[in-house]
């Protein structure tokens, strides 16, 4: 909608004011909600505190609803800042100067409905009270912001702030807009879905080079598609989506857009409430071991969600197996930015391991964590035994417990084992099961993909891979005759 200062419109702005859908908007009137059969109730009072008041005595009739409605029509055909923004068979959306209208009949709804919304006020980005750095941030224009918040918390208001603010720094701002109801200057453009479609207006908008567009509102997955499209190639934009959090707002692109393309399409996430600035998030690309995670080989790109003012981070993004994986990271208990539920994991240090083993050695005991989350243990046979437990059970309840992945070493030359060997393990712990063409060993899980060779009697007999289910499988036949491995003290030795 333009600001209009033109007397030689057919119709004028004082004709709008002084029509029956305008005499409803009262003090501190939001919106109008009429229906026929129904009182007419409006809310009334501002985006920070809004309550739903009754405006008339007497229940609306259907031609009191059809008279308004066609008023509404007549006005907005004779003003040049005003359209019939939407037609659909059984509702319409007109823009009558600073009115929304949106009306429904059946057989779409179950009676006729007018709903009239008009933007009581319209403010300058410095009322908001950013910080300095976020507006420095947002005076960069060549970005893709996302404006997010719920039905009426005035996301559009500010997002018309930021594009006057940046038209007032010699920026060249278009806006996409259906209906299009932003009160902006002659020289600010607002374009409407060429021929239904936002395609078809992103392609023009290419063509008038702007340094950047309002796009409100993006719902659909064709709609998210256009931003992406507008951003890859180098238009800065705004994009206004409703979403009940900042990270909701984010999610709302899985599926339409590639993960790694998530930061250079959308960087800046700012949620709004009631009317407020209430989080601001930033998207950064990186390669790490996803948080809760341990193993060097997990390292995957991942983007990190962190907050914009503390640089801590809020969620990570991932892809594991398939899925693509939001996770919460805690910042701290109860603070702002924290994750409801999430605790962070505490830091086990190699004191910490030393501390809980001490209970299961009798000799010596050496510790080393060469990376967050593994630790190696060195340990004698004998204790080594005691560690893992029957079937592994021991070890299992101590990785539970302490929360890190732990690898026993029971033969180390310069350790507490002292036996040679290299570094690698003796496990007398394992079960056999014998068919008519193999001998299967059967080893705690934890050893897997690693290389086993069997000793019966101080000799080496066969070697194999581990597998997923802790099996060795050894082969039994002419020329590969493997005896029974029945004592369990000479054990296996894994490479």
């Amino acid at each position: 909608m333009r600001d209009s200062d033109e007397g030689a419109d057919p119709t004028t702005d004082e004709d709008i004011e002084g029509s029956s859908l305008a005499g409803y908007f009262g003090e501190d009137i939001l919106s109008v909600h009429l229906k026929e059969g129904c009182l007419p109730m409006a809310k009334q009072g501002s985006v920070e505190a809004v309550q739903l008041v009754s405006i008339g005595e007497q229940p609306l009739e259907l031609e009191d609803l059809e008279r308004i409605l066609e008023q509404v029509r007549d006005l907005a055909e004779g003003h040049s800042g005003s359209s019939v923004e939407i037609v659909h068979e059984g509702a319409s959306v007109i823009q009558l100067g600073p009115y929304r209208v949106a009306a429904a009949f059946p057989p779409f709804s179950d009676g006729m409905e007018i709903t009239a919304v008009k933007q009581v006020r319209q403010l300058d980005l410095e009322e908001y009270g950013l910080a300095r750095a976020l507006v420095e941030h947002l005076e960069d224009y060549h970005r893709g912001v996302l404006v997010s918040g719920r039905p009426g918390d005035g996301k559009t208001t500010f997002a018309r702030a930021v594009a006057m603010h940046l038209h007032g720094r010699g920026a060249i701002v278009k806006t996409m807009e259906s209906p299009r109801d932003m009160v902006l200057p002659p020289d600010v453009t607002q374009y409407a879905p060429l021929e239904g479609s936002w395609e078809l207006t992103a392609e023009i908008l290419l063509m008038v080079r702007p340094d950047f567009v309002v796009f409100d509102e993006v719902r659909k997955t064709d709609d998210f598609q256009v931003y992406a499209d507008m951003r890859l190639a180098g238009v800065g934009l705004i994009g206004v989506v409703h979403a009940n959090s900042a990270i909701n707002a984010i999610q709302r692109l899985i599926g339409r857009v590639e993960l790694g393309l998530m930061p250079q399409i959308v960087d800046t996430v700012l949620h709004l409430n009631k009317g407020k600035v209430e989080q601001a998030l930033r998207l950064v690309p990186t390669v790490k071991v996803p948080e809760g995670m341990f193993e060097q080989d997990l390292a995957r790109p991942v983007v990190v969600v962190e907050d914009f003012h503390t640089g801590q981070a809020q969620f990570e993004m991932y892809t594991y197996g398939d899925q693509l994986v939001v996770m919460p990271i805690a910042t701290g208990v109860g603070g702002r930015g924290s994750s409801r539920g999430v605790k962070p994991r505490p830091v086990v240090t190699e004191d910490d391991v030393a501390d809980r083993l001490r209970a299961y050695v009798a000799g010596p005991l050496e510790v080393e964590m060469p990376y967050p989350g593994r630790a190696r243990v060195y340990v004698e046979s004998d204790d080594a035994s005691a560690i893992i437990g029957r079937g592994g059970r021991n070890i299992k309840e101590l990785e539970r417990e302490l929360g890190v992945r732990i690898d026993v070493v029971s033969d180390r030359p310069d350790g507490p084992g002292g036996g040679g060997g290299g570094g690698n393990q003796r496990i007398g712990d394992f079960s056999t099961r014998e068919t008519k063409n193999n001998i299967t060993l059967y080893v705690p899980g934890r050893y897997q993909g690693r290389l086993a060779e069997v000793e019966v009697d101080g000799r080496v007999v066969g070697s194999s891979r581990v597998t997923k289910r802790g099996a060795i499988r050894l082969p039994r036949g002419p020329g590969r005759v493997v005896p029974s491995p029945t004592r369990q003290t000479p054990g296996q030795t894994l490479s």
